[in-house]
């Protein structure tokens, strides 16, 4: 199905642009290419940055894997930053 995989390639641009904006503000390591994929985990001692990362929790979920988390470690404080796009359709 071309059309999910074209689908999922434009969101997964727009989450790597995010990503990498969040990586630079905490002072993460960040991708060099738009194309590379981001680790799973990255952190430093001011942040965490958990990419499309499943969560267990105690009741079952449908959605339990954000496109992002991002944690502020001193401040212990967390958000769940999922991303949705438009999607078109032909007129």
């Amino acid at each position: 199905m071309l059309a999910g995989t074209v689908y999922t390639d434009r969101h997964n641009q727009v989450a790597g642009m995010v990503y990498r904006n969040i990586c630079a503000e905490y002072g993460l390591e960040v991708p060099k290419s738009k194309w590379e994929t981001p680790p799973k985990v990255v952190e430093n001692g001011r942040a965490k940055i958990l990419w499309d990362f499943k969560f267990q929790t105690d009741k079952q979920l449908l959605a339990n894997k954000p496109d992002m988390m991002a944690t502020k470690e001193q401040q212990r404080a967390a958000a769940a930053i999922p991303l949705m796009q438009h999607q078109e359709e032909r007129a």
